[in-house]
Formats: C-alpha cells, structure tokens, sequence
C-alpha cells in the first residue's frame, strides 16, 4: 500500500509499513534535500534541493555515499550523488492527530563509512516520534579542505545542516512538529551534532541533542593537523605532484572517484596501529566573504567562551563500541594497553611522553582499573 506527500520540492509516492512490533508507520525514503554535488559541485558546499515535476518514487533509500566497505564483496559502494534522507513516520497530517516530536539521526563510521538506512527505524517507532536518517558526504568527498574559497573544508558537516534545514521546512508535512527536533548521533555522528552547539550555522534548526559514544573534543572527531598536506599526499598517491594549491584543486577536481578512494585508504593504511581518527577530518575554517562557515574556532575555545547555543543534551554511550579499535601493532601488543597515554585527549595540551602525560596515564589506571593490572579479560569492562 503506498501514500503520497507533497513537501516544498513536489509530490512523494511512499509506503506503508509495518514494524517488527506490528506497529504500522508511514515510509518515506530517497528524498532529495541538496543538489547532487557532482561536477562542479564536488567538494563543495551542499546546494539547495531543485524542485521537481510529477510524483518522486520514495519507496527505496537513496544512493550511499562513496564509501570504501570492508564488510562488502564489492569494495568500493556508492555514489557522489547521495544526499539523500529518509522520514519515517507513524502518522500522517490527515490523520488529525498532535505533531510528533522529531528524531534527526547522523550515523557514525569516522567520517569514513556508513549510511542514513544502516538501521532499521522499528526500534524507535515503538514510540510516537518520526525518525529521519540521514546521508551525508563522508571521507575525502565530505572533509577534503584545502582552505580555499572552492574548498574551505566541512562539506560533510554543512551537507548535515542542509539536511536539518529541510526538516525544520518539511517535517509538518508528515505530521512533525518543527519545533521539536532532537539531533540524534553515534560516535562520528555524535561528533557532528555535539558541533551544533557551538556552530551557528545550526542555530534555530534544532532544539535539543543525544550525544552517543563520541563528542566534538573527541580526537576522533578533529586533529590539529594539515589538511593542504594531506591533500597533497592523496595527489601523490597517484603519481602527481602539484605545484600550488590551484592545480592540486584541479587535478583532485577531476580524478576519478575509485582512484581518489584508493589512494585514501592507502593514506590510512600507512598510519600508526594506535591512530583512531580518519585522515580527513572537519577544520576550523578560515574566513572567505560570502561563505559561512560551519566551525569558526576550536571546540574547546567556544566552550570556555560559553560561545554555545543553549539546549538540552544527553550524553551517552554505546556498550563495547570501544573494543573495535583494541588493534595489535607489529610487535603484537595493543597499543592502548601498552601506553595509556594514547588515551589523553589533544584539548588538554598535554604533550605525550611527558611528566603530566605520566600522571595522567597513572590517573586512569587508577580510576579505572583501581590501580592493578590488567589483561585481555578487562578489555571490555
């Protein structure tokens, strides 16, 4: 059985569905809420949606964005057009019914993998919300900055805000209440929507968040690093050396998406066994007239300055989830319970291998583990 919305770019064709509780809901999936960013587009900050005539088929998720999958017989998956979102609602504005609240949810994956229908929307519709999953550009396509005014970085990040945008305007279609939404994220996500409290950007779009597993003073979530260079590192992967920041620009332009996705994964093939973080990452922008950016300052800089926009937040964790990156260097060992150093956020601007890093280190085994040793079978407590 389908059923039709029609939001500000034109008519949607859904389905109904029913949950794995028996609970039936509204599905609305594939629905464009940025112009494709290809061609010209790629790098760049996300446009807004073009309009279109007929009825859209939203019966079926948008295409994922390019992603190198370990876990898939076919290594490279998905596409550069692929902002794309999904709402799925118990109930319909006929229905005569009170507005929902709203559940934005950003996936997680180190800004490397993952896709808005990764999970099923049953669990949270056991309750009378509308969830919305979302796309957004991940890796090098998402986070490539080469402080520029073509590439000013945190393309990934502003394509999240697009998509928030979209729902504040369209969400009453399906019977949301625009001025309840909840950003929701895990790990990589959690980073993203942590960041809307300090960016303004979001300011007005959303009204409270749920922080899984990750924040945005997380060394996941942002280094200190170079990006320029790092971009340059991508190019000589591929056998170029450019000169300037113009003909690196032109030439990443241009290459195609399986080369530009290799060279990627063989930049983080050759980092250290105990680096978490993916090599792109979001950046403070720098200042470029008519472009606004998503992160003007560091994190940590804004919360001292109580430069924040004021909302609720929870934070919490995901069990375990930590046990992932529990990878043996070449000598065997787990690098974190070699040197619980590893484990010393940037923001404290304490320097590794140092007196504090020390005291530090020793402060964790002692709150942590009480001060003992400790072995594979405390690995996950």
């Amino acid at each position: 059985m389908n059923c039709r919305v029609t939001v500000e770019q034109g008519t949607l064709e859904g389905k109904v569905c029913t949950t794995y509780y028996g609970k039936r809901f509204y599905s609305f999936e594939g629905i464009p809420y940025a112009k494709p960013p290809v061609g010209k587009l790629r790098f760049r900050c996300p446009q807004e949606p073009e309009k279109w005539s007929g009825v859209r088929d939203a019966t079926k998720p948008g295409n994922k964005c390019a992603q190198i999958n370990p876990y898939s017989p076919k290594a490279l998956v998905g596409s550069e057009d692929c902002l794309y979102l999904n709402v799925y609602t118990p109930c319909l504005p006929a229905e005569k019914v009170a507005k929902l609240p709203v559940i934005f949810f950003v996936h997680g994956g180190r800004f490397l993998v993952g896709y808005g229908d990764y999970y099923q929307p049953d669990y949270l519709l056991k309750h009378d919300v509308i969830l919305v999953t979302i796309n957004y550009r991940l890796n090098i396509f998402g986070f490539l900055c080469l402080h520029t005014r073509e590439v000013p970085g945190n393309a990934g990040m502003k394509d999240t805000v697009m998509a928030l945008k979209w729902v504040k305007n369209n969400i009453k279609y399906f019977n949301g209440d625009e001025n309840n939404i909840t950003a929701c994220g895990e790990s990589a996500g959690s980073g993203v929507v942590t960041f809307y409290l300090t960016s303004k950007m979001t300011r007005g779009l959303c009204h409270k968040i749920i922080s899984q597993s990750g924040n945005l003073l997380a060394d996941l979530v942002m280094m200190d690093e170079d990006p320029v260079q790092k971009a340059r590192h991508i190019a000589e992967l591929l056998g170029q050396e450019p000169s300037d920041k113009k003909s690196l620009y032109e030439f990443l332009m241009n290459a195609p998406v399986e080369d530009l996705m290799f060279a990627m994964i063989s930049a983080e093939v050759d980092r250290p066994s105990y680096v978490i973080n993916a090599n792109f990452l979001p950046v403070v922008e720098k200042q470029f007239e008519g472009i606004e950016p998503f992160i003007e300052e560091r994190a940590i800089v804004s919360i001292r300055a109580n430069r924040i926009n004021r909302m609720p937040i929870l934070t919490t964790l995901n069990s375990h989830e930590g046990a992932l990156f529990l990878s043996r260097n070449d000598a065997g060992d787990i690098e974190f319970h070699k040197n619980l150093q590893y484990f010393i956020p940037r923001y404290t601007g304490i320097k590794f291998d140092t007196e504090r890093a020390e005291k530090f280190a020793k402060g964790l085994k002692e709150f942590y583990f009480r001060g003992e040793e400790f072995g594979k079978d405390e690995y996950l407590d």
